[in-house]
């Protein structure tokens, strides 16, 4: 598996010694700072001199010391991202001056600067550090809580720290600090020993020389020890010893290694928390109380640490007594519990929680010592202030308190004691490395003797402690471990490389060094670490060509196969001992592979620990498949797959991803096999994607491709209904955003959509109506101020038409968005209709009577912000009727959009649960707009079903379905047109006679002999003919039993118009009598019945392709025919003529012009023309307009037919008109058309467009309708902003997450290929030209045809298989090729998707 993942593989490649320069150099030396030291030091002494004068010599002697001082240093680690795991790219920090460079690299990407920081004093040395987050300072508190990653700059002074969120801190030091490292807690800190320091007397302790910092905000503390060998048996104290050095600290696990200066030793030290009774010790507190002498002792340190902070002298402290005194009183009466001092400063209330820039950088390092920011034991509880604090004041408390250690060192080790030992015999390198066993080993180098010092040491059984071992001394000038083989390289005494595993010597590597050492671990490290040869010298030293030629084939330019001197004895090699794994061939896990899928005996496959993991992977991976599958009894060396086994293809779906998962397995390993191994893998995985588990981890969504699942396995711990960035608002904005109806909406999974913008905030910033408009009116001079009010106003109603449009596409964009908590009621957002006028913004309402304003004009844009709130309650969501009772408004202003809640309830199947005592109750009330939308909303829960229940609720509001007999009821005309239409949804595609009966008679009702049926006939018409078409949807000629009825015939005697025709039925008595209002004669009114006869046509024969009605449906040819229908009507025609030959409809410009008559076509004129044609025989108004009308019926229908498919050839044909109608307004002839007949067909091509792209968010549909949503005034009126919001709405429909399909041109060509296969085939063989949508299609043909259909095949039980992999198998045997099963295998498997993953 080399050969696919070259960065594991265990081949170790030599090259020539290069020098390393680090990144941060050059950048330092284009620093801003640096520039004036670099002229500096550029220009001559003697120019000094003569410019500067006196003052240029002293300043030049200031720069000049008889010491050395560092220039620069630079630290590298693997690269740790944000939640601690090992990353693919590499870090520097660099130093030099007071600049500190933070730079990131990878193998592919060079180094880059990260951070860069710039302090006021030289840095002394930088560093990363992890904080502990959690006020819990309990151990297992450092291996789950959450870190807070800093860069830490140790300055002379004070300490920098910088987070990598952007926090900062700033820590005064109160000593002067040597050495600083990081642990897994926090900080730790050497105290330089200055030489002036007077040694302590007999009444003071020695001070501490080690202490610890565990967060930026706590105080530094000193480091506890405990030891049973240098300070006596069992001893606790304070580190004071100033000759322990720290050489060595790690922190997995967290051990320190000091060097003794005095004795010339090596010890290890374990670093803990310290314990409760090693605190009370070195505090000199025992559990029954302190004595006077004790506590004074305790005080005596404390005020040394403050007097050593101030840079005084220990012994010339003049509040030490003070201080000794005070304590011995107070210890006495209270040991264990005591109250600060109230001269102490306000910062002693500073916790983690507040911010870290509040008041850091102005206390001193007394103050540090004097303060702590945690409750840590019960002596820090309360906390008194005085007004009268100050700074000098807190110097002469009556109280002072001790400083609470944090950290303890735990003795563990130390080196025995020789005789011969020298002076200077410190280690100049520690590593910790391990063997090919597992055993772990502590390496320190004594350069002074040639020596590599090695413990093996390992965990007690209760992994509470480390135990160490002997000592074994390896003769080495330098060493340097190599982790991912578990080996270190050795240089030894003769120059010659050897590679050693734990303490045994392996194998001599061929090349030799001088005196150079391996790794350079001094602060100017310029040599390169890893030089060395090839594995393969080894290989060929023991006589195996095969694994030569292996590693050779892989790795060629690695290889070196001259100039090789064998170094091992060849009459040794005899009685090497081979383990039982080894071959004389090397495993190839692709013919062990292929063997195990031809049923061929193998022996197990060798596998060694940490050796071979990523073979060991694929052969589990490949096994498991195949065990699953085929039920295989395989086992092979170390890995036993019998636990494992599953006997079921339906387990394998379910648990084959998470197992894959839980090995390691990633996308990456599965990229980097090869095709015959990954093919069933993907396939298992395929299977996988289509249910899986709710439960899954991230990892496993992300190895099945589903980014979006992964999101909300993040997000489960959240309550359902809430939002997901519902915790992240902050609270100022919070009431401001939570009224627009869109918060609901999951913003992670619609990151992942669209990652590269903003589109989905400015979607919600158009579709928001919670908030009032902005009126923009420039007053001009000749405008009086009540004449600027009604400006105003009138500028307001027009935006208001605007804003009644915008629920109905928020209520598609939020579609299926939320879980309603039961206990909550659902929140609608308001719909604000007020406006702010600026620059005083002021308001302005249009409630103040200036204008006329039409009556009820809210009430349907109410209804639909109701429906919109609705429809975002998901069809999973747990509700009953009491709580779409609970949800019923208590103030009658919003009885409009409960009606419209009610409907949209109604829509996602919710409003079954609603208890018919509630419905009669609602309906009893007589509210017109709740009987509409409870009507249509109870329709709608029961499409299709014929609920005989629901069908005596809706005849009660149709006279029509009524007994002749029965009282007249006083039934709102807008609740009969509701009822009409909940009839076609119950009976939806049932072709029930009497019911379409009834609804073909009532598409022609005449108007009665009073008002009766007189207002409002067009709306009641065409919902009857909307109920028609769905009663009989589809069903076509095949009307059973309703032959007598000539369905279509009345239907075109509707749409064309002529003499009415006898009303048969029970109802015939009531049209007797003619309307006194109307006259409309013995002929059919067809600008009443016309639209709903064409549209009842159209949904009756569609997708029949039945040419005999299409041809009812085709425009006029002739001018005297087309002055007959109304362009509006052309629409529809056009629009149901190709919905009925669907097959037909093509997605090109082409076709669309093909609906166009020729006389229409002959005669059009450019919009872009000045001067106009004369004609007396063409009506040039009649036929533009009919053109126009023509294309946008055209344009619909294929936005119908390729709705959701995102097909490309149709999105660019139809953004190609919805450009021309754009460019057709501004044109000079547009007045010919009109410009509102010019809005509406702009309106239906948007319409169509956002049908093609639903749910796609694409970025051209999205001007179009942000450019169209500006447009408010001239003809736009609520009806065009309506579709242009609702093109919106389907745009982003429910967020991204419906009409999005996954193989949008395969499924598009498979489903065009009958439809213009043949004609592209004849078209090409025929030499002639076609488009290039066209030639994709053939390609598609021909490929599709060359692959034979399953009847061609023989029959060999492929019909029966269940999985891609078991056709796979099958298939072998009849030598067909790939292609042929992709094509094939959607067909056996009975399943549409595609196999491509």
């Amino acid at each position: 598996m080399s050969n696919f993942y070259e960065e594991r593989a265990t081949m170790i490649a030599a090259g020539d010694l290069q020098e390393f320069v680090p990144f941060g150099r050059d950048h330092c030396k284009h620093h801003p700072n640096a520039l004036n030291l670099q002229l500096r030091q550029l220009q001559p002494a003697s120019e000094l001199w003569s410019s500067d004068g006196a003052a240029g010599l002293v300043g030049s002697l200031q720069e000049v010391t008889i010491h050395e001082k560092q220039k620069e240093s630079w630290q590298l680690r693997k690269g740790v991202s944000e939640i601690g795991e090992e990353v693919d790219y590499d870090e520097e920090l660099y130093v030099a001056g007071n600049m500190v460079i933070w730079s990131k690299g990878s193998k592919s990407q060079a180094l880059a600067v990260y951070k860069a920081f710039t302090v006021d004093s030289p840095v002394q040395q930088a560093l990363w550090c992890d904080f502990i987050i959690s006020q819990d300072k309990s151990e297992k508190a450092y291996s789950s809580e959450e870190v807070e990653k800093c860069i830490c700059i140790l300055q002379s002074s004070c300490i920098n720290m910088h987070s990598i969120e952007g926090k900062d801190y700033i820590a005064s030091l109160p000593f002067q600090v040597a050495n600083v490292w990081p642990t897994k807690y926090g900080l730790l800190f050497e105290r330089s020993s200055s030489t002036h320091e007077v040694p302590p007397g007999p009444p003071r302790e020695p001070l501490p020389t080690m202490f610890s910092m565990l967060h930026p905000l706590d105080e530094i503390t000193p480091l506890v020890c405990k030891s049973g060998s240098l300070f006596g048996s069992s001893r606790v104290q304070y580190v004071v010893d100033h000759a322990m050095k720290i050489v060595f600290l790690n922190t997995d696990p967290s051990i320190i290694m000091t060097y003794d200066t005095v004795q010339c030793l090596h010890s290890v030290w374990a670093l803990r928390r310290v314990k409760t009774e090693e605190e009370n010790v070195v505090l000199k507190f025992s559990e029954q109380g302190g004595t006077p002498q004790n506590v004074a002792s305790s005080s005596s340190l404390t005020a040394h640490l403050r007097s050593l902070s101030k840079g005084d002298s220990p012994v010339a402290s003049p509040f030490q007594n003070y201080s000794s005194i005070h304590s011995q009183s107070r210890s006495t009466s209270s040991p264990s519990l005591h109250s600060r001092s109230p001269s102490i400063s306000n910062m002693a209330a500073l916790s983690r929680a507040h911010s870290p820039a509040l008041g850091v950088h102005s206390f001193s390092g007394v103050q540090r010592f004097n303060l702590s920011s945690h409750n840590q034991s019960p002596k820090r509880h309360s906390v008194s202030h005085s007004p009268s604090s100050n700074s000098n004041g807190s110097f002469l408390a009556p109280e002072t308190e001790p400083i609470v250690p944090e950290l303890c060192i735990d003795h563990l080790w130390t080196e025995t004691i020789t005789n011969i030992r020298e002076k200077n015999s410190q280690t100049s390198k520690v590593f910790i490395t391990s063997d090919l066993c597992g055993q772990k080993f502590l390496c320190f180098l004594v350069e002074s003797e040639l020596q590599l010092r090695c413990v093996k040491f390992q965990e007690s059984n209760d992994k509470t402690q480390l135990i160490f071992g002997s000592i074994t001394n390896i003769h080495a000038k330098d060493a340097a471990p190599v982790e991912k083989i578990d080996t270190m390289l050795v240089l030894e005494g003769s120059g010659n490389l050897v590679l050693y595993t734990g303490v045994v010597r392996s194998l001599p590597l061929h090349y030799k060094f001088c005196a150079d050492s391996i790794v350079n671990s001094g602060k100017n490290s310029t040599k390169c670490a890893y030089s060395i040869f090839s594995l393969t010298g080894g290989l060929s030293d023991l006589k195996l060509e095969p694994y030569v030629d292996h590693y050779y084939r892989d790795y060629p330019t690695l290889v070196r196969t001259t100039g090789q001197v064998c170094t091992i004895d060849q009459g040794q090699t005899g009685f090497m001992h081979h383990p039982s794994f080894f071959t004389s061939e090397p495993p190839s896990i692709y013919q062990w592979v292929s063997s195990c899928l031809k049923g061929e005996g193998m022996p197990p496959y060798p596998y060694l620990p940490g050796i071979c993991e990523r073979s060991r992977l694929v052969v589990l991976v490949c096994i498991t498949y195949l065990v699953y599958l085929f039920l295989f009894k395989l086992n092979f060396m170390l890995i036993n797959l019998s636990q494992r086994i599953i006997g079921t293809v339906a387990g394998l779906n379910e648990k084959f991803s998470p197992f894959l998962s839980s090995q390691g397995f990633t996308l990456r390993d599965l990229e980097t096999l090869p095709f015959g191994i990954a093919l069933p893998i993907r396939d298992a995985i395929y299977h996988c994607r289509e249910q899986p588990a709710s439960d899954w981890p991230e990892a496993v969504c992300l190895l099945i491709g589903r980014q979006d699942l992964s999101k909300q396995a993040c997000e489960g711990n959240l309550p359902k209904g809430k939002s997901v960035l519902s915790s992240d608002v902050p609270s100022g904005t919070e009431t401001e955003e939570e009224d627009d109806g869109m918060n609901d909406m999951n913003q992670e999974v619609m990151s992942l959509i669209w990652s590269e913008d903003l589109r989905v905030q400015d979607v919600r910033r158009l579709l928001q109506s919670a908030h009032p408009v902005r009126v923009n009116v420039v007053q001009y001079p000749e405008l009086s101020d009540h004449e600027f009010i009604e400006e105003k106003e009138n500028r307001l109603l027009q935006l208001c038409q605007r804003t009644m449009a915008l629920p109905v596409g928020r209520g598609m964009f939020t579609l299926f968005s939320y879980h309603p908590v039961p206990t909550e009621p659902l929140p609608i957002p308001k719909l604000n209709l007020t406006g702010r006028a600026p620059p005083r913004n002021t308001t302005v309402d249009l409630n103040s009577g200036n204008i006329d304003v039409p009556p009820n004009m809210t009430s349907w844009a109410s209804f639909h912000n109701g429906v919109a709130a609705g429809l975002k309650i998901a069809p999973a969501s747990q509700i009953d009727s009491a709580w779409i009772v609970y949800n019923k408004p208590k103030h009658a202003e919003l009885a409009n959009e409960y009606a419209g809640f009610l409907m949209a309830l109604g829509l996602n199947g919710h409003l079954t649960k609603l208890a018919t005592l509630n419905i009669h109750d609602y309906l009893t009330k007589g509210h017109e707009m709740t009987s509409i939308g409870l009507l249509l909303g109870v329709s709608a829960a029961k499409l299709g079903t014929m609920d005989m229940s629901i069908t005596r609720l809706l005849s009660i509001h149709i006279p029509a379905l009524l007994p002749p007999t029965s009282t007249e009821l006083d039934v709102p005309h807008n609740v009969q047109v509701a009822a009409v239409v909940g009839i076609g949804l119950v009976y939806q595609g049932t072709a029930h006679r009497h019911t379409a009966e009834v609804l073909l008679a009532e598409i022609g009702r005449p108007p009665g002999p009073e008002m009766e049926y007189c207002t409002d006939r067009e709306s009641y018409s065409l919902a009857a003919g909307l109920a028609l078409g769905m009663v009989c949807l589809g069903h076509g000629s095949n009307l059973i039993g309703m032959s007598d009825l000539n369905v279509p015939e009345q239907l075109y005697q509707y749409m064309v118009g002529g003499h009415r025709r006898f009303q048969a039925g029970m109802h015939r008595e009531k049209h007797k009598s003619p309307s006194y209002q109307i006259k409309e004669g013995d002929t059919i009114n067809v600008d009443v019945t016309c639209p709903g006869a064409t549209l009842a046509l159209a949904m009756i024969y569609l997708k029949t392709n039945n040419r005999s009605i299409a041809d009812w449906l085709c425009a006029p040819d002739t001018m005297y025919l087309l002055d007959f229908v109304k362009p509006e009507f052309l629409l529809l025609r056009t629009l149901a003529r190709c919905l009925i030959l669907w097959d037909d409809i093509l997605p090109n410009s082409k076709w669309v012009d093909s609906n166009v008559p020729q006389i229409i076509r002959e005669n059009s004129i450019s919009l872009s023309e000045i001067e106009l044609p004369c004609s007396e025989d063409l009506n040039l108004e009649t036929l533009s307009q009919a053109h126009v009308y023509i294309i946008a019926g055209a344009c619909l229908s294929l936005g119908f037919r390729f709705a959701g498919s995102e097909n490309l050839s149709a999105f660019n044909c139809l953004h190609k008109f919805a450009k021309d109608f754009m460019t057709y307004l501004s044109a000079p002839n547009a007045s010919v058309t009109g410009p509102y007949n010019l809005e509406t067909c702009l309106s239906v091509v948007l319409l169509s467009l956002a049908m093609v792209m639903a749910g796609s968010g694409n970025l051209k549909v999205l001007q179009l309708c942000r450019f169209l949503h500006m447009k408010t005034g001239g003809e736009m009126n609520y009806g065009f902003h309506l579709a242009h919001h609702m093109a919106l709405g389907l745009l982003f429909l429910g967020g991204g997450r419906y009409l999005r399909r996954q193989n949008k041109l395969l499924q598009f060509h498979l489903c065009s290929l009958t439809a213009g296969g043949d004609m592209c085939v004849h078209a090409y063989l025929s030499g002639q030209p076609f488009e290039e949508s066209q030639l994709s299609m053939l390609a598609c043909f021909l490929v599709y045809h060359s692959v034979p259909a399953p009847w061609h095949l023989p029959s060999i039980g492929l019909e029966g298989s269940t999985s891609f992999a078991e056709l796979l198998f099958k298939f072998k045997q009849l030598k067909m090729p790939v292609r042929a099963l992709l094509r094939l295998a959607p067909l056996l498997l009975g399943s549409p998707q595609p196999m491509v993953m």
